[in-house]
């Protein structure tokens, strides 16, 4: 469902909920806010449309489900499975807003533990963000989530025009998804989640850390002189890089001072489509029991995925014994099978 078309839809009929009280304008909270809001506010469903961006929210899964009068126009949205935190569901949030298509954006219940919720796993059996649902169509992966858009709703475009910087910007995707999200996970692992101490913690985040240096040198070799990874344009290239980098300089890694990269960043952080993202991200960081981690993780409230370039980040860099140690008390596990 288009920007414009929700818009219209939204002028013309109220919410049909007799609970929803709120008005529009109330509801204008950036989208953290409102999931802090608790499940009986939430139930006031509206959402505003009248703004230059799609407005976005978290209801959990359970709230939508057991709420079945949302606005028509609601009901009609895209739905993207999404988690704040994580650099794969931005990159299919900055898209859905750049294309300005209107969608909701829902976190799955228990995800932290392996969702068990069926709308969710039918949409991903990996479950895991992201995820859309667009009418009768369901994808999951990211790349293929964007690929997916971008064949959909091909204006305005995201990939640039000629085969060699489409494939620079899907190479350049690669890399972000791969290699340096296992980084920036890793650290968080360690930072947050008190994976490893002591003189273990020290050489894993040294690691880590000259381990981005790298990557942000590598970088800036690929962005050279260019305005934006896409090109001449804000694209596909930017919003792949961008959720990793803002990830990075969350836990204290930003690009070098005076560096391209760090230009880069200061543009690509004031478009609003990632502007949005980012505001959303570091709110739900904010807000986030960080304090508790520990206790969620020793007690097997949270159950952290190890899969794929993230379980090969921790071998390589010599934590083997923090993956046996959280396969015997439960709380790592792996993707599950396909049924």
């Amino acid at each position: 469902m288009t920007l414009e078309r929700a818009r219209a839809a939204l002028g013309k009929q109220a919410c049909k909920n007799a609970r929803c009280r709120r008005s529009r304008l109330e509801m204008r909270a950036p989208a953290f806010e409102r999931y802090r809001m608790g499940d009986a506010q939430r139930r006031n469903c509206c959402r505003d449309l009248s703004t230059n961006l799609p407005t976005v929210g978290y209801p959990t899964t359970a709230g939508f489900e057991s709420h079945p009068q949302w606005c028509v126009s609601l009901r009609e949205m895209i739905t993207l499975f999404d988690h704040p935190l994580s650099p794969y569901a931005q990159k299919a949030k900055i898209a859905l807003l750049e294309k300005r298509l209107a969608f909701v954006a829902r976190l799955p219940a228990r995800l932290s533990a392996g969702s068990t919720e069926v709308v969710f796993a039918n949409a991903n059996p990996r479950l895991e963000v992201p995820a859309l649902i667009d009418g009768d169509v369901q994808v999951f992966d990211s790349s293929i989530l964007l690929q997916y858009l971008e064949d959909a709703y091909p204006s305005p475009p995201l990939l640039p025009a000629s085969p060699a910087d489409r494939a620079r910007v899907r190479m350049l995707e690669e890399a972000m998804d791969t290699t340096f999200e296992a980084i920036t996970w890793g650290i968080a692992e360690i930072r947050y989640f008190g994976r490893a101490e002591g003189g273990q913690a020290a050489a894993m985040l040294a690691k880590a850390s000259r381990q981005l240096a790298g990557l942000f040198a590598w970088l800036e070799r690929q962005l050279g002189e260019r305005e934006w990874f896409n090109g001449e344009d804000f694209g596909w290239g930017d919003l792949c890089v961008a959720p990793c980098v803002n990830g990075a300089s969350r836990l204290d890694h930003p690009p070098p001072l005076n560096s391209t990269l760090r230009a880069w960043l200061g543009r690509v952080n004031i478009r609003p489509s990632v502007a949005q993202a980012t505001t959303e991200a570091d709110g739900w960081l904010q807000m986030s029991d960080r304090a508790n981690a520990k206790d969620l993780i020793a007690t097997g409230r949270m159950v952290r995925r190890y899969r794929d370039h993230r379980l090969e980040w921790m071998m390589k860099s010599g934590g083997a014994d923090i993956v046996m140690n959280g396969l015997e008390q439960k709380n790592i596990r792996f993707s599950p099978e396909l049924d």
